[in-house]
């Protein structure tokens, strides 16, 4: 029910209000999972071949990543491991800010 909700979200060819989904729950309960899962789907998926999708390890240079992508508005991107960024360490909402200031302008961000 939840991989559906998020696939919807995904896959959706509607133009959601906000293009920024959250996934949030405990260590070792599938999040990075659940990216590799949306990621697979998108490579073997003849549907969504125009929409590049990409997965980044949150790190110390993830803005400078996401700033140099291109095509934003046809890409889909995952963002990974909030949780072992050293930048997030005591500011969490400040680097929520940050990364969703540079991820605006994607299809989709997860």
């Amino acid at each position: 029910m939840v991989y559906n909700r998020i696939s919807n979200f995904v896959y959706s060819y509607c133009q959601e209000k906000e293009n920024i989904m959250f996934i949030l729950s405990g260590a070792g309960m599938g999040k990075t999972s659940v990216l590799m899962m949306i990621k697979l789907r998108n490579l073997k998926s003849k549907l969504f071949k125009e929409y590049k999708c990409l997965l980044i390890k949150i790190g110390n240079n993830t803005i400078d990543e996401i700033n140099n992508i291109s095509n934003k508005r046809d890409t889909i991107l995952l963002l990974d491991a909030l949780d072992e960024d050293s930048n997030a360490l005591r500011r969490v909402f400040y680097r929520l800010d940050e990364l969703i200031d540079a991820s605006e302008k994607f299809y989709r961000v997860l």
